[in-house]
C-alpha cells in the first residue's frame, strides 16, 4: 500500500509540473514575451516526453516550433533527442489527440529535424 502512495503522488507531481511547463510554453508562444527562450527549453527537455498528461504534449511541441521560428540554434543540438519522440508521438496521434492540422506542422517539424540529423 504504501508502495502505490508513493507511485500515485509521483505521477500526481509528474502532472502537475507538465501542466505548468506547458501552461509557460503556451503563454511564451501566444505572448512571445522578452524571456530566454533557452532556459524554458531545457526545462521542458528534462520533462520530456511528457508522461502523466499526454495531452499536454501539444503545448510543448508548439514551444519547440516556435524556437524554430525564433533561435532555430537552440533547438539544433537536441534534435537527435526530439526526432524519436515526434516519431512515436505521429505514429499514434489519437492518444495524444492531435488534430490533423496540428499533425501537419508536426510533419513538417520532423522533416526539418530528420534533414538536420542526417548531416
Amino acid at each position: 500500500p504504501e508502495t502505490s502512495i508513493k507511485i500515485k503522488q509521483q505521477s500526481h507531481a509528474t502532472a502537475t509540473i507538465e501542466n505548468a511547463l506547458a501552461g509557460i510554453c503556451r503563454i511564451v508562444v501566444a505572448v512571445n514575451p522578452s524571456v530566454d527562450l533557452d532556459e524554458i527549453l531545457n526545462e521542458v527537455l528534462a520533462c520530456m516526453p511528457f508522461t502523466a498528461d499526454l495531452h499536454e504534449m501539444k503545448s510543448a511541441y508548439n514551444y519547440f516550433m516556435h524556437v524554430m521560428n525564433k533561435r532555430p540554434e537552440l533547438l539544433v543540438p537536441y534534435f537527435p533527442l526530439i526526432k524519436p519522440w515526434l516519431e512515436q508521438h505521429l505514429a499514434d496521434p489519437q492518444t495524444y489527440h492531435f488534430r490533423n492540422d496540428f499533425q501537419e506542422k508536426l510533419w513538417h517539424l520532423h522533416s526539418v529535424i530528420s534533414q538536420g540529423t542526417s548531416n
